[in-house]
């Protein structure tokens, strides 16, 4: 890895540790969030990662289940109104 590309992946990791730390959100709101996104970018690895650290930071399965509907709704809603229908 050239020298500019080992900074760009430190900045990366302080950013990520920065958004990521417990401020207003706890650790388990911001990892659903990331399921969210993961999931809206089509990211399975990204969503498979932020699932196992929303279990690690407390996340219940009924949780999960539920961020998973609402999921479901909101990109369904963006078909329908990309789609005119």
């Amino acid at each position: 890895m050239s020298n500019s590309s080992s900074m760009i992946s430190e900045k990366y990791i302080e950013f990520y540790k920065e958004a990521m730390k417990e401020d207003h959100l706890s650790w388990k709101i911001k990892e659903f969030i990331a399921i969210g996104v993961a999931l809206g970018t089509g990211c399975k690895p990204c969503y498979q990662f932020h699932l196992e650290r929303a279990k690690k930071a407390g996340a219940t399965e009924d949780e999960v289940r539920e961020l998973l509907a609402v999921a479901q709704v909101v990109l369904a809603g963006t078909v329908r109104g990309i789609s005119g229908e």
